[in-house]
């Protein structure tokens, strides 16, 4: 708090004795009102274990880049079961050159999909209850966020000035009651998207909310957009009824990239 509006700064963290000194992160705080400049980010999910030295990471961290955004599965948990496992998952992605690269270099901002708990977990499974606040609590001790106004805390907006507002969803906490998201969430996001003073604003979730049923048809529905059409339809026709310009929703899940314009049902 309390920092100068568009200012980079580095911090490094010392031990007791001052023997030992962390690496040197760098960060650039948010433009203020009435500030504008050109913004750069990056994103990425979904980084598994096939290759655990992600250079892809160290790459972007030479990109000299505002924030990057981690849109879930940053880490592949399943199995785990009590805090320490998840904890351990959390430490060893940690250890690796390109999440070591990229925290050093940026703001990190991210959310989470079902890999941070387990495969395609839902509130029904039967040991979630178990296992959901260990997942949860190495999650947020490992990506610390300021929290947010509702639901899983997850939730929330990031501003950086007039030029960009980035919404932060939990597309996975809240799937209660044939729901894609709270009825709480939804409302949030409308309202914000509707105020917003921002040029451009950012929707961070975890799986597209581009129609994907020419590619997949009913293939795992329910962990789609698709699969909760009246809120997919709600929060479209929302943005497009109220010509709210500069969305840009960033989502991951889906192991390919893909950039592409999203209408309501009926649009081109």
């Amino acid at each position: 708090t309390d920092l100068t509006a568009d200012t980079a700064w580095s911090v490094a963290a010392y031990s007791p004795d001052g023997e030992r000194r962390s690496r040197v992160s760098r960060f650039r705080t948010a433009l203020g009102p009435d500030q504008s400049r050109i913004i750069r980010f990056g994103a990425t999910s979904c980084l598994g274990f096939m290759n655990p030295a992600f250079p892809t990471l160290s790459h972007a961290s030479r990109e000299n880049l505002d924030f990057f955004l981690l849109a879930g599965d940053t880490v592949y948990a399943d199995g785990s079961l009590t805090l320490q496992q998840y904890q351990d998952v959390w430490a060893d992605a940690f250890l690796s050159p390109g999440m070591r690269d990229l925290f050093s270099s940026t703001s990190v901002v991210s959310t989470w999909d079902d890999h941070e708990v387990t495969n395609n977990w839902s509130w029904t499974d039967w040991n979630i209850g178990e296992i959901f606040d260990g997942a949860y609590t190495a999650y947020r001790d490992a990506i610390p966020w300021r929290e947010g106004p509702g639901g899983t805390g997850l939730w929330r907006r990031l501003s950086w000035g007039d030029a960009v507002d980035i919404y932060v969803l939990d597309s996975r906490g809240e799937r209660v009651e044939g729901r894609y998201v709270s009825v709480e969430q939804l409302d949030w996001l409308k309202a914000w998207l509707l105020e917003s003073p921002a040029t451009f604003k950012i929707i961070l979730n975890s799986v597209p909310i581009t129609d994907m049923n020419g590619l997949y048809g009913p293939i795992e529905i329910q962990d789609r957009w698709d699969g909760y059409p009246d809120q997919r339809d709600e929060i479209l026709e929302h943005i497009a009824g109220h010509d709210i310009q500069g969305v840009l929703w960033v989502a991951g899940d889906f192991h390919f990239s893909q950039l592409g314009r999203v209408d309501p049902p009926g649009g081109a």
